[in-house]
């Protein structure tokens, strides 16, 4: 996905979602289901990274603009088990 997203831009793709998705704030999403089965949502990945803790994360953004995420979008954990993206 990295060299996709280098050489062509952004990778739209779908996230199976939570409650706690529409509140993610500057944190890194990662799928809980404690707070809800909500269905799919579309995204745009347009980059990635490490945060402090050591989580490595896409970078997302959708048509929900700077109300959602931290002002320029959400994180969402990278490839491992139960990752949403």
């Amino acid at each position: 996905m990295k060299l996709a997203i280098e050489e062509g831009g952004p990778i739209y793709c779908g996230l199976k979602i939570y409650g706690d998705f529409f509140s993610i704030g500057s944190r890194v999403y990662s799928v809980d289901k404690r707070y809800g089965y909500q269905g799919y949502h579309a995204v745009a990945v347009v980059g990635w990274g490490e945060n402090e803790k050591g989580t490595k994360y896409w970078h997302a953004i959708n048509s929900w603009g700077k109300s959602w995420g931290f002002g320029e979008g959400g994180r969402a954990t990278r490839a491992t088990a139960g990752s949403p993206c």
